[in-house]
């Protein structure tokens, strides 16, 4: 049996950047939360598939924020 060390914590992220390519392959990058510069600390690739997946999810949460944005103003002018 070998002992791992627990792993340290992770740094929190300020925000991420989607990158799409135009064969349809992606790229995540997330940036570190610090007062210097924004600076990378991870990158995720997907390939064309995930990248298509990723897509149309992000397309559908826009959607449906919307929807209840217009559905929450509609609301408070009744």
């Amino acid at each position: 049996m070998t002992d791992h060390p627990a792993p340290l914590a992770p740094p929190i992220t300020t925000r991420f950047q989607v990158l799409f390519g135009p064969d349809g392959a992606a790229r995540i990058v997330l940036f570190a939360d610090t007062s210097a510069e924004d600076r990378p600390i991870a990158t995720l690739d997907l390939d064309a598939a995930d990248g298509d997946l990723l897509a149309r999810l992000l397309t559908t949460r826009r959607a449906t924020y919307d929807e209840q944005r217009r559905n929450h103003e509609a609301g408070a002018q009744q």
